[in-house]
């Protein structure tokens, strides 16, 4: 009996470490000259991290997590950028989007040349193979209705293609989703990836879990689609809406709902957060299990792969606080109680693996 007492002793003793370990393991490093973080990125070939603490660049090695270089600032000058910056990864070399110019940089973070971008560009751009894959608002033939769209440009910024329209949700005249007003900035364009040769684009603002992916001449291949649980939206969301913009002295929801344009879906959206990277396609739905952000891992054909339980933290509802996914691993910027930014890095082969 003392031996069997023994053996069941060892066997919780190594499942319930093996979760404590699975639900625990991450890397912190702390980074005490971010002033406020948005965009993190890891390099193709996983040796760099890259911050935005715009107008800065940090630039971080993987290896030790020491900073190696902070570059940019604010203006319209060479190596200067105005509204953001967004840092992408082409033909060996690091491209810097901010509003009207693209800049690029050596492997060594030095300026190499720039060139003016169309201003509508900045609802979106990626660079695709020989092309650029741009998102922007279009008018329509009706006053007051506008399209987000989708185009194909060469490195010239000739439209090639449109491969994609959308009537955007705000509109004149027209009854407001009351969810998608904290995200207007995200929603005010068409969330889309690109993945070596194919132009992955999320139709319908995430509302019905598809996925479309397009060739790269622009020419669509095939849907993917899957059903997520919906959150309901409660009087609690609705709470949390006005206190997002009251918190940043903003005033757009009151504006709206005074003008008697504001409704309120039944559910948030099935998709929160989408992306396509390294052979893998990553979706975050709005709806929670048991309290735990739900990460479902994909092939690019839609096949699950994996469900695991993901130790995102998140500003609120609307917004998780800056972070990325690359190589298999979670990287995570979060404030801590010392109000000093932190790195927190996952491996998502680790994390607990949930039911559908």
């Amino acid at each position: 009996m003392k031996n069997r007492t023994l053996f069941l002793f060892i066997i919780l003793f190594i499942v319930s470490s093996t979760f404590h370990l699975s639900a625990e393991a991450e890397k912190k490093i702390l980074f005490k000259e971010l002033v406020r973080p948005g965009i993190v990125t890891v390099n193709p070939g996983e040796t760099h991290l890259y911050i935005v603490d715009f107008p800065n660049i940090n630039v971080y090695s993987l290896k030790d997590f020491k900073l190696i270089k902070t570059f940019g600032s604010r203006g319209e000058g060479p190596g200067e950028f105005l509204r953001f910056a967004r840092p992408y990864f082409h033909n060996g070399s690091l491209l810097v989007h901010s509003q009207v110019k693209l800049s690029y940089y050596s492997k060594e973070w030095k300026l190499q040349k720039q060139h003016n971008l169309p201003m509508l560009f900045d609802r979106g751009f990626k660079p695709f193979g020989d092309k650029i894959a741009a998102a922007y608002m279009a008018p329509g033939e009706k006053p007051g209705i506008r399209y987000k769209v989708i185009a194909l440009h060469d490195w010239e910024r000739k439209k090639i293609k449109e491969v994609f329209r959308q009537e955007y949700y705000f509109a004149s005249g027209k009854k407001i989703n009351g969810i998608y007003l904290p995200e207007a900035d995200r929603r005010s364009g068409v969330r889309f990836m690109v993945w070596k040769d194919r132009l992955y684009i999320e139709p319908d603002d995430g509302e019905n879990g598809m996925l479309d992916v397009y060739d790269s001449q622009g020419e669509k291949l095939y849907t993917i689609k899957h059903q997520f649980e919906k959150l309901e939206v409660t009087s609690q969301h609705k709470k949390m809406a006005a206190e997002w913009f009251r918190v940043r002295g903003r005033h757009l929801l009151e504006i709206v709902k005074e003008r008697g344009l504001l409704r309120w879906p039944s559910h948030f959206p099935a998709i929160r957060y989408v992306d396509v990277i390294d052979d893998k396609i990553y979706i975050i739905p709005y709806k929670q299990k048991e309290g735990k952000v739900r990460l479902f891992v994909f092939d690019l054909r839609g096949k699950l792969l994996r469900h695991v339980a993901a130790p995102f933290t998140e500003e609120s509802i609307f917004e998780f606080h800056p972070m990325c996914i690359k190589g298999g691993k979670i990287y995570q910027v979060t404030e801590n109680d010392d109000e000093v930014y932190e790195l927190h890095i996952y491996d998502i082969a680790t994390l607990p693996v949930l039911s559908r």
